[in-house]
């Protein structure tokens, strides 16, 4: 896909999340078998939360900083 200034590239993820059950975490059973992939998920989901976390910090002071220095310009 080409827009005005630059090229974006289409990525296929449509396999991403193949091994991932389409059911809650609370809802698999503690088995042993299920133990390796409920951990694993765990610890991803831990990730994404805090990949969300961050974000969100940084945009609020990228948010602050914005509205400051407008508040100085306008002084």
């Amino acid at each position: 896909m080409q827009t005005e200034n630059f090229i974006v590239e289409e990525i296929d993820i449509s396999d991403v999340l193949v091994g991932v059950p389409r059911v809650a975490l609370h809802l698999l059973k503690e088995q042993d078998s299920a133990f390796k992939l409920l951990s694993s998920l765990s610890y991803f989901r831990r990730d994404i939360l805090i990949v969300e976390w961050v974000t969100n910090v940084f945009s609020s002071i990228v948010s602050i900083a914005c509205q400051r220095s407008l508040k100085q310009m306008i002084q």
